[in-house]
Formats: structure tokens, C-alpha cells, sequence
């Protein structure tokens, strides 16, 4: 199990929780508040699934959203070992002005990236 902490270009931070190479939680942390989710409740953007599945174009939004997120587990299913995982969220949320900040792993102290 690994833990990623993320900080955005709003000082807007949020973590991922990836275990057995899926994610299992999500946590973001709203004026000090955390709030969890799984990777069912994201808020997924119609405009960015639309950028990488195209062939969705026309359908109605909650069908996009839907086929989207199956589209997603699929995917992160195919990634076979946790550090894929782990490169993946990475570079996709750096696309997205989004810095990891800190790694946390069972029996290990917390990593800084800097």
C-alpha cells in the first residue's frame, strides 16, 4: 500500500491511497477538512475524457463519465505492478499542474519529493 500526496497550483492538496495496484481511496483536503471518495466518486471532466476517448463524442454526459471511468479501471488494471501505477497518476497529474509531494509507504518514513 502507498499513500502520494499531491499540492496544486491552489495550494490545494489531496492524496491517493494505492494498494495491490488499485486505487482504493481518494482524499482531498477542503479548508482543513478531508473528504474521501473512491475512485467511483472523482469528478471526472467531460472535456478530458472526450481529449482521450473521442470515439464518446455524442453520447449523452453521463454516459461519457461513465464509460470514461470504466475505461480508466481498465487501464490501471492492465498496469501490472504498483510503481506503474504510481508513474502513471504521477505524470498525469503533472499534466494537470499538479506536484507530488510526498510518498508514504508501510514501514517506511515518509518520502519528500522535491
Amino acid at each position: 500500500m502507498t499513500d502520494l500526496i499531491f499540492v496544486g497550483t491552489r495550494a490545494d492538496m489531496f492524496g491517493i491511497t494505492i494498494a495491490f495496484n488499485r486505487i482504493t481511496k481518494i482524499t482531498k483536503v477542503v479548508n482543513g477538512i478531508p473528504q474521501y471518495t473512491t475512485l467511483e466518486g472523482l469528478q471526472l471532466s467531460v472535456a478530458g475524457i472526450l481529449k482521450d476517448h473521442p470515439d464518446l463524442k455524442g453520447m449523452p454526459i453521463h454516459k461519457i463519465k461513465r464509460i470514461g471511468l470504466k475505461r480508466l479501471k481498465q487501464h490501471l488494471l492492465k498496469l501490472e505492478t504498483e510503481e506503474n501505477v504510481i508513474n502513471y497518476i504521477k505524470e498525469d497529474l503533472r499534466k494537470h499542474g499538479y506536484k507530488l509531494q510526498f510518498v508514504k509507504k508501510p514501514g517506511h518514513r515518509t518520502k519528500i519529493i522535491k
